[in-house]
């Protein structure tokens, strides 16, 4: 879904993974840590190089239940030193974790407690 919005927009595209799954080798990724909305401990991982300090990256996700993995991809683009302009889903949770991201505008998505 993301490479084909990128497409659309005519802007790059970055993979952000669960860990193990992205093509490179461990020194090339950066990692961080986080428990998802099922209160299981995952890892999200970034190739480093890819996207340069500065960048303005807007986050496309399928689905937002409690906000918990975009906010480590918010997390982990802070860290390359670039600046999160805005989060993009197709449905979101309409809860404590997305609330203010719904409220300001934040997340744009296409359904809501769907």
């Amino acid at each position: 879904m993301g490479s084909a919005i990128a497409r659309e927009l005519n802007v790059g595209f970055m993979p952000l993974r669960k860990k193990g799954k992205l093509p490179y080798p461990k020194a090339a990724l950066l990692s961080r840590n986080y428990v998802d909305y099922s209160g299981q401990a995952k890892t999200l991982e970034i190739k480093t190089g890819s996207i340069a300090a500065g960048d303005r990256i807007l986050i496309v996700d399928e689905w937002t239940e409690t906000g918990r993995t975009l906010r480590c991809s918010m997390d982990l683009l802070k860290e390359l030193g670039c600046t999160v302009v805005g989060l993009a889903t197709i449905g979101i949770n309409d809860g404590e974790g997305t609330r203010e991201w719904i409220d300001t505008g934040f997340i744009q998505y296409i359904g809501k407690d769907i």
